[in-house]
């Protein structure tokens, strides 16, 4: 299980658009041999009030590499947020 910090790293990431952060996080977690767990929901929420995960995040914010550096390492499109919203519902 992952700290609120350790999680963080990841949202501000994604939530700033910032690829080259996210694939430094993602190599580093491969090279300990653990891996976040990039389908779990966020406990921040967006302005409308939405619980989301990483992908929904990416997706609505429209950050195309984020979205396929996040598939590639097995986030799932079929995911549901809080709210019943899957990826793939962004188009």
């Amino acid at each position: 299980m992952y700290s609120k910090s350790q999680q963080s790293k990841y949202w501000r990431a994604v939530c700033s658009g910032d690829l080259e952060s996210l694939k430094a996080l993602l190599a580093e977690h491969k090279e300990k041999n653990d891996s976040f767990n990039l389908n779990s929901l966020n406990d921040y929420e967006l302005p409308q009030g939405e619980i989301w995960g990483l992908l929904h995040k990416a997706a609505f914010f429209g950050y195309t590499a984020i979205v396929e550096l996040l598939l590639d390492h097995g986030a799932d499109v079929a995911l549901f947020s809080e709210a019943d919203v899957r990826d793939c519902d962004f188009g």
